[in-house]
């Protein structure tokens, strides 16, 4: 289904049976915890990202969170699908041109029904994720959301493939949320009312951005070998420059982005290339007890922190640049990233424009 979908743009009824396959046969994985890990290959090959256990000598397969992952995505891909969707499938009658607004009338409720039907899905779906005691007006309902999109990024850091392509569909769903906010649109406005939180506030593009920077520790190593991976590169890049769009043009709301909440992390471990003496190598990222991001979970509290996130996130994106900008002129990266640095090019300019930014670290 995943590789299906990626091929065609499915359309409203696909999208309708895909959805009722996913609840009759997964509903297990899109409702299993966020934030459990475990281990995905105790008894198979290592780096499969299958689970294969034995029990009283019958071998049986384990939900893994792979599957999970993949779930998940197709949940979203199919919700987007439908929020997204204009009704060209509507029924269309032979009538003569006085037939044209009942046609298009027609239409109209259809393509209000797939969208209405679209949300639905992802309300539901993040209801059963939240604590119970969630409400726009609790104290902590910021917390609650940046730490429901902290454990579901955790999620994916596991599986880099997945990563960007379900990172870019949550920038595609908030993207049509906002124009359905925007217009006032009747049918989402009153979905709205049958649920304590708006899914605007948990798929907020630069929250999720600056998150996504968090849980990868503000490395641009990281981010730089996501950017030159056969597997990642592509999606990556697509997904950083739209994010340095929406930065730019959000850039207040970029900078009070904030970092609030108990964060429940695990180190990513993540493959960093290491440049030193003109020699490329490899190595894993080990963490220590001094590193904040041990093998134990922990939490950690930036309460009204914006100043630190906006710090940080800065560093990590001006030292790319600096890395992109050197690896091109030695004609070392392996495609053209002349767009990808003029976004940065932009975003630096916005950076030393903010008196709160010291980017001598940042400096060649």
């Amino acid at each position: 289904m995943i590789r299906l979908g990626s091929l065609i743009s499915p359309d409203g009824s696909v999208c309708l049976s895909w959805l009722d396959l996913l609840h009759n046969c997964f509903q297990e994985l899109l409702n299993k915890p966020l934030n459990h890990f475990q281990p995905d290959q105790d008894d198979c090959l290592e780096g499969s990202p299958f689970l294969l256990s034995l029990s009283n000598g019958e071998s049986c397969l384990t939900h893994s969170s792979h599957l999970q992952r993949q779930a998940i995505f197709l949940l979203l891909h199919c919700s987007f699908s439908l929020i997204s969707k204009r009704a060209i499938n509507a029924p269309h009658c032979n009538c003569p041109t006085s037939c044209s607004c009942f046609t298009a009338n027609q239409e109209s409720k259809l393509d209000s029904f797939y969208k209405t039907k679209g949300s639905l899905e992802l309300y539901k779906w993040v209801q059963a994720h939240f604590p119970r005691e969630i409400s726009i007006n609790h104290e902590m309902y910021l917390a609650m959301c940046m730490d429901f999109m902290s454990s579901f990024l955790q999620l994916y850091l596991h599986e880099d493939d997945l990563l960007f392509e379900v990172m870019l569909q949550l920038l595609g769903i908030s993207s049509s949320l906002q124009q359905q906010f925007d217009l006032k649109e009747a049918s989402y406005q009153d979905m709205k009312k049958e649920f304590p939180f708006d899914l605007l506030d948990i798929f907020n593009p630069v929250h999720l951005f600056h998150l996504f920077l968090s849980e990868i520790h503000y490395d641009h190593q990281v981010l730089l070998d996501y950017l030159i991976s056969n597997d990642t590169g592509i999606s990556c890049a697509k997904y950083l420059l739209r994010c340095l769009c929406l930065v730019c043009d959000s850039w207040e709301l970029f900078l009070e982005s904030p970092l609030v909440g108990k964060y429940y992390s695990k180190s990513s471990c993540k493959r960093r290339k290491l440049f030193g003496d003109g020699i490329d190598f490899v190595a894993d990222k080990i963490p220590t007890s001094g590193d904040n991001y041990g093998t134990t979970i922990h939490s950690k509290n930036y309460e009204d922190d914006s100043e630190y996130g906006f710090k940080h996130a800065a560093e990590c994106l001006l030292s790319l640049y600096n890395s992109i900008e050197n690896l091109h002129q030695k004609d070392l990266f392996p495609y053209n990233p002349g767009v990808l640095l003029k976004r940065l090019r932009k975003f630096q300019e916005f950076c030393w424009q903010e008196p709160r930014f010291d980017g001598e670290s940042t400096e060649k």
